[in-house]
């Protein structure tokens, strides 16, 4: 799972609108693992290989049949760590072509 792309985009749209994140206070979860904390990733074998079944489970097969009803979804929370907030976003799934070459390389 290239998990740092979520940070770096985070990163981007703070820095674009000037505001400032300190790496010590951010927190990521995906699913109900906690990925990012405290400046470093906490990732090993095994939780990479729980991210990687957790997507794969959240994922529509491939070819898609159209775009039924369904309720797959991936599960992102981050923290910044500044006060209290909340906020919710929906987005869609990717093209097969976007993943293929988004998946061939780790940050």
């Amino acid at each position: 799972p290239n998990i740092g792309r979520i940070l770096q985009a985070l990163g981007a749209a703070c820095g674009r609108r000037g505001i400032n994140l300190d790496s010590g206070k951010l927190t990521l979860d995906i699913g109900d693992r906690r990925v990012f904390e405290g400046g470093r990733f906490l990732l090993d074998g095994e939780a990479e290989k729980q991210l990687s079944d957790y997507f794969l489970d959240c994922a529509l097969p491939l070819p898609n049949p159209g775009w039924p009803a369904h309720d797959k979804v991936v599960e992102i929370g981050i923290g910044l760590g500044t006060g209290s907030g909340r906020a919710s976003v929906t987005g869609s799934d990717l093209s097969e072509d976007y993943v293929k070459i988004n998946a061939d390389y780790r940050t």
